[in-house]
């Protein structure tokens, strides 16, 4: 239900699942995923619990790195997107999450060591394009560009890549507009 937007259902079932089990890691992560919008301070509680249950979940680390981020705690945000990157199944977007605060508190040297080393996220094109601006505020000029352009291969219309090449002054011939880069 949750993966097909029936909230009121999901929750439902995750209410069901942790009255036959209180410990239920993921129906206490689930809760967490579905309070990140509407309740964070709710959605880091749910996702404490299921990492006490077990501290391995990657998910319930990276439930509990968004809901911090979204309630301005970003030591925890940093440490449990940290904590998620450590599962092989989150570990991508735990590094692009570790990035993205790393480069809103202008910690772009660290953003960059972050997703440079070797890793699965090195082929997702979200973390490419946060390694791309961190590699252009870090005046890696070129090397922001040729990860720019990786993305652009995959996705033509990927606004973020081309806002960076806009940046960069490295847009192909004809391709320039007027028009403000966008945001990250």
């Amino acid at each position: 239900d949750f993966l097909f937007a029936r909230y009121p259902d999901a929750e439902a079932h995750f209410r069901k699942a942790l009255a036959a089990d209180p410990k239920s890691v993921p129906a206490h992560t689930g809760l967490a995923l579905l309070r990140l919008d509407a309740d964070p301070r709710t959605a880091m509680a749910e996702a404490g619990k299921a990492i006490r249950t077990a501290p391995e979940s990657g998910l319930a680390h990276f439930a509990r790195a968004v809901a911090a981020d979204r309630t301005s705690d970003w030591v925890t945000a940093v440490d449990e997107a940290w904590a998620a990157s450590l599962d092989p199944a989150t570990a991508t977007p735990g590094r692009a999450l570790v990035a993205k605060l790393k480069l809103r508190f202008g910690k772009d040297r660290e953003a960059a060591e972050a997703l440079a080393a070797s890793g699965p996220w090195q082929s997702d094109p979200l973390a490419r394009n946060r390694l791309a601006y961190a590699c252009l505020r870090l005046g890696e000029r070129d090397r922001a560009v040729a990860l720019a352009r990786e993305n652009l291969v995959i996705d033509p219309l990927d606004t973020f890549a081309r806002s960076l090449l806009w940046q960069a002054r490295a847009e192909p011939a004809g391709a320039r507009s007027a028009s403000a880069p966008v945001g990250m």
